[in-house]
């Protein structure tokens, strides 16, 4: 139905501005002037057709106004190549402009599409990593629910060297709580039980 609305539109608008050189005649200076503001209304379908179709909707628009312009601009305008070459110039870039912004706006739907796909891309990777952290954190209260179960002294110990986890039996060991020693390096902790060799 959009699309069909806007061929509707490109037609009025192409219908309408070939109109308005049909009924206005070229024999005074005011009315040469008007030809001249008319045959630059074409570019306004040109480049909706453009926008809304891309290259292909935009060059097709361009030659429409070319078969629509040309016999006007042979019989009442001096042709092509009268007077000056205004007319012919007009007609190329008519088709240049069609093509040109039609392939614009074929890139930015493209580059659009290849955005979209990345972002759907990266919303399938964070899901699939928040899982995998849901996974990781049930795994890591399940281990820990078994060390604090354990009657021997378990502690855990970070790359670095400090404190990372205390289970009950550590603490009864050392007579600290875990907050108290989780951080500091495991040389502090046992520091004032004699040190580790």
């Amino acid at each position: 139905a959009a699309r069909l609305r806007d061929v509707i539109i490109v037609g009025v608008l192409l219908a309408a501005v070939t109109l308005l050189h049909q009924f206005t005649n070229a024999v005074s200076p005011t009315q040469i002037a008007l030809h001249d503001f008319y045959r630059r209304l074409y570019y306004l379908p040109i480049l909706y057709a453009a926008f809304r179709f891309g290259s292909l909707g935009g060059l097709v628009t361009a030659l429409a106004s070319v078969l629509l312009f040309a016999p006007h601009a042979i019989v009442s305008l001096g042709g092509f190549f009268g007077g000056s070459i205004d007319n012919l110039f007009e007609i190329v870039m008519y088709v240049v402009i069609g093509g040109l912004f039609g392939r614009l706006r074929d890139h930015e739907e493209r580059r659009t599409r290849d955005l979209m796909q990345v972002s759907r891309k990266l919303e399938d990777a964070y899901r699939v990593l928040e899982e995998r952290a849901m996974q990781l954190i049930s795994i890591q209260d399940y281990t820990q629910s078994i060390v604090r179960s354990v009657t021997s002294g378990v502690i855990t110990v970070g790359p670095d060297g400090s404190v990372a986890t205390l289970n009950p039996a550590a603490e009864r060991m050392l007579g600290t709580p875990e907050d108290l020693v989780v951080a500091p390096t495991m040389r502090s902790v046992f520091k004032a039980h004699g040190g580790l060799s």
